[in-house]
């Protein structure tokens, strides 16, 4: 499931990763795009004084992060997480695989929800992720582990996965 991306380093690749990521933890198109649009802005001011790549990607899923995380929504039309395969299937297939996957995946309690989220994105190493959702490796790889059993859970429609 990671992505597979011709050039992972232009402004656009980068900005839908992130769009995919915000989609992921809010599980919601709408909410996504305002925390999208809002750390665009506040980025403006404040990103100018990180130099590496990957220090501005840090801060960047760091601000997605919070602004996801500090409230809550309601319900809203599906999302779409962007897929770049979209000859394959009918729209109206991928909208509604998106927003069942993007529903489940909300589900997934903190932190494997954003741990998860990261990994999928494919923008940082394991050891980027723990720092910064503040774990261990360890930590890191249990929490992993537990987010993708619950996620396939919550896929299949478990009866454990509704508690």
């Amino acid at each position: 499931m990671r992505l597979a991306l011709d050039n992972p380093s232009s402004p656009s690749t980068i900005l839908a990763e992130f769009y995919r990521f915000a989609v992921l933890l809010t599980g919601q198109i709408a909410r996504a795009e305002q925390v999208i649009a809002d750390t665009l802005v506040r980025a403006e001011s404040e990103l100018a004084q990180i130099r590496s790549e990957t220090s501005q990607r840090a801060w960047f899923a760091t601000r997605i992060r919070e602004r996801c995380l500090g409230d809550e929504g309601g319900a809203e039309p599906a999302p779409r997480l962007l897929r770049e395969d979209e000859d394959e299937a009918p729209v109206e297939v991928l909208e509604i695989e998106a927003y069942l996957v993007a529903q489940r995946f909300h589900r997934l309690p903190e932190p494997g929800r954003s741990a998860l989220a990261l990994f999928y994105l494919d923008a940082f190493s394991n050891e980027d992720i723990a720092k910064l959702l503040k774990l261990d490796q360890d930590a890191l790889a249990e929490t992993l582990g537990q987010a993708r059993t619950r996620l396939q859970e919550l896929l299949r429609g478990s009866p454990s996965a509704s508690s």
